[in-house]
Formats: C-alpha cells, sequence, structure tokens
C-alpha cells in the first residue's frame, strides 16, 4: 500500500505458478503511471500448466485491491493488445472466488482495465472510474472456454466516460460493442448503478505534476457507489453514507461547507446539508446541531405502523406498510400552524427524497398533529424519516430519524 511507481516495466504484479496460489493480498492506496506493461496486474499460470481441476493449483484469487489510481499504463513494446491500467489474469475455479476490484480510477491506458484473453476468469468490480481510455474502458476478450468464467463475474457501480461509437467501441465483453448500452445488453453486466458521465475531476492528467483525480463539488460520482465495506479513501477520508465511485471521498458530502470528517466529530448529518432544518446551511448556521428549536420543549413523537412484530427490531418495516405519524404538546398554540406548514419527507442517505407529504390534521382540543406515508412504492433499503412543523415564524419541530424497510 501507499506506493508510487512509473517508468518501469510493470508496476505491481501479483504472479502465481503452479503449486503456489497467490490469494488473501490486499493492494490500495498506489498510485502507478507511466509502466510499459500493466499498472497493477492479477498474474499467473493454469492449474498445473493446463490441468485446470487438477491438485496442485496455480491461480491468484479472494485479492483484493482498492482505492488505486492508473494512468498512462501500458504502451511498451508488445502491448498493442494487452497493455492496461489494471489487469485480470486466472481465477476460474469456482471453489476459490474471485478478485475483488473496488473504487480504482484508470485514466489515460491503453486499456483501463483488461483481462487475458484465455484466462481472465471471474471478478467483481465494483465503484470504479474508468475516464478517457486510448483503446477500451473495457478488454475482455474471452478467447476460450475457460475465460466463460467472466459470466459469473459482477460489475456494477461503475462510472465510464466517455461513451463509445461505431467508429471507436470502447468496451469488449467476448466482443466488440460500439456503446455502453450496447455492451450491457450483451452482457447482463453494468446494469445496476453504473453509467456513463463526465465524473468533473478536479485536474485529470498524465503529468503528475499537475494531476488531480479528486472529485469536484458537482461530480455525479459523489454517493453513487454501492457498500462495499471499505472504511476510507486513498487520502484517509471515511467512507460514510453512501460511498463515493472512484479513489476518493469528496470531503464534503453534503456540500454544506463542513467537511465530512468534521460534521461527524460535532455530531452533524454528513448526509444533509441543513442538520437543524432550519434553513440554514451547518456551514453559514452559528448553532447547527440544535435539531429542536428553543420552542420546541415538551413536543412528543410516536410512530406507529399496520404492521406488528414484536421481534421485529425498531426502525425496521416491510414494504407496503402505512406509518402513522402522532406529535402532541401542551406548548404551542396549534391554531398558528396551517397543514401546509407540516412537512414529512422520506430521503436516501444521498438527500434525494423518495417521498413526501405536505399536509397533517391539527387539534388544539388533543395537542396533537397526525399524519400517515404509505411505503408501498419505496424500494427496500436505508432511509431517513424527517418530521418537520413550522408556522409563520418559523421552526416549532424537527426531528430525522434513521429507518429501514426491507
Amino acid at each position: 500500500e501507499n506506493n508510487i511507481g512509473s517508468d518501469g516495466v510493470v508496476g505491481i504484479d501479483l504472479w502465481s505458478g503452479p503449486g503456489y496460489p497467490a490469494f488473501g493480498n490486499v493492494f490500495r492506496y498506489n498510485i502507478m503511471h507511466n509502466i510499459d506493461t500493466y499498472g497493477i496486474y492479477m498474474g499467473g499460470s493454469q492449474d498445473n500448466h493446463g490441468i485446470t481441476n487438477g491438485p496442485i493449483r496455480g491461480y491468484n484469487y479472494n485479492n483484493l485491491i482498492h482505492h488505486n489510481i492508473v494512468y498512462n499504463n501500458g504502451f511498451g513494446p508488445g502491448q498493442e493488445l494487452k497493455g492496461s491500467g489494471l489487469r485480470q489474469n486466472n481465477t476460474p475455479r469456482e471453489e476459490d472466488g474471485p478478485n475483488y476490484w473496488y473504487n480504482n480510477i484508470m485514466y489515460a491506458n491503453r486499456f483501463n482495465f483488461s483481462g487475458s484473453t484465455s484466462f481472465a476468469g471471474r471478478f467483481v468490480f465494483i465503484n470504479n472510474l474508468s475516464l478517457d481510455p486510448v483503446e477500451k474502458h473495457l478488454e475482455l476478450d474471452g478467447s476460450n472456454t475457460i475465460s466463460n468464467d467472466l459470466n459469473s463475474s459482477i460489475l456494477s457501480h461503475n462510472l465510464y466516460y466517455p461513451d463509445g461509437s461505431a467508429g471507436m467501441p470502447l468496451f469488449n465483453w467476448h466482443g466488440d460493442y460500439a456503446t455502453f448500452s450496447d455492451y450491457q445488453q450483451a452482457s447482463g453486466q453494468d446494469l445496476d448503478g453504473s453509467f456513463v458521465a463526465d465524473p468533473m475531476l478536479a485536474n485529470p492528467s498524465i503529468d503528475p505534476q499537475i494531476s488531480d483525480f479528486s472529485l469536484t463539488a458537482n461530480s455525479p460520482a459523489i454517493n453513487s457507489g454501492a457498500d462495499v465495506v471499505l472504511l476510507q479513501d486513498i487520502n484517509g477520508n471515511p467512507v460514510d453514507g453512501a460511498p463515493d465511485i472512484g479513489a476518493y471521498e469528496y470531503p464534503d458530502s453534503d456540500n454544506d461547507g463542513i467537511f465530512t470528517i468534521d460534521e461527524i466529530a460535532l455530531d452533524l448529518n454528513p448526509l444533509h446539508p441543513d442538520t437543524d432544518w432550519d434553513g440554514i446551511n451547518d456551514g453559514n448556521d452559528i448553532d447547527p446541531a440544535n435539531i429542536l428549536s428553543p420552542n420546541s420543549e415538551g413536543w412528543n413523537l410516536s410512530i406507529t405502523n399496520d404492521y406488528s412484530d414484536p421481534d421485529s427490531p425498531e426502525g425496521i418495516y416491510p414494504q407496503g406498510i402505512t406509518l402513522n405519524i402522532l406529535i402532541w404538546t401542551d406548548q404551542l398554540d396549534l391554531n398558528t400552524i396551517r397543514t401546509t406548514q407540516y412537512q414529512l419527507k422520506l430521503n436516501k442517505p444521498n438527500s434525494v427524497v423518495v417521498a413526501e407529504v405536505n399536509q397533517a390534521t391539527c387539534s388544539q382540543a388533543t395537542y396533537t398533529c397526525n399524519t400517515s406515508m404509505n411505503l408501498s412504492d419505496i424500494p427496500s433499503g436505508g432511509y431517513w424519516l424527517n418530521i418537520k412543523i413550522q408556522d409563520d415564524h418559523g421552526p416549532k419541530f424537527y426531528v430525522e430519524i434513521p429507518i429501514t424497510i426491507q
């Protein structure tokens, strides 16, 4: 880890041979550029020189390669068909498990990611960012039966840019495909969470003196990754909430002017720009952690539902139920609250609103406000339930509750 390599024949090479399998290794936080062949290579020979089910294993498998940056690699002599930023070779045995490629950045390599045309094997490829390859984003031809194990690989939540065209196909999966959509349909891969878009990096360049592959504020890579249980990025920034695609976490996840690492320390919500929902971004708020307004003492909240399971943990609800929200207080004249000043929102961790109710029934006689939200059309996953009541003078009650729908 934490290596910088350049101007060599090969960058990082994990090689296995007959009787010497290579497994359980971690390669992370490395930068490899201007390498003749491959920036990072999971190499190796077949089992016992061709006995793929024999007792002597020579494959590499169950290795984790994450948060690396590889650029301008693969242009050495004889590399016209295989020079790559990242390269996968042998992992074809089902019982051995794949290699795992997570959160890497590949830029301006001959092939950004490639596999041996004979023995590419199986792999998991998630949260990777591929930008401006000279030849292809993916070069995974798979010319024999062993390489049909490609079909049991998993690719998802990757960002590619640019897209290919009829004159320049940028995706190869058992053959060339002109566009990302063509490749998706033919391969059945990258259907979940992967897309083509300009990643809006700070300054991608093959010049190591000026290159900067970090994300800018409007990058579509922010919060677009899948949770692969990695805790920090290449710079040591925490991965909080939905991961970003690529090797860098954007340091201010919710663009509120406070870095994510500082928001965690201050007990603020790093995924919502206005923790106390008072209309002022946390970075400009004198008291951003004041979740309830000064007039909110004496308020109480109850959430019930039409699903009853005493063994179900609090906050975990099945799809299709209705949440009934009841708030009561004897501290405020509820006649001052219009029904349109009650807000109930269900947000994804990246603050995207997936459901919203903007009215409630309030009764001064019973000191209560109540409303409900149906979860029938809400996909399973983790969410924030935001409840807010205000009058013409501002917020009176606010709370944000994590819930899980499954």
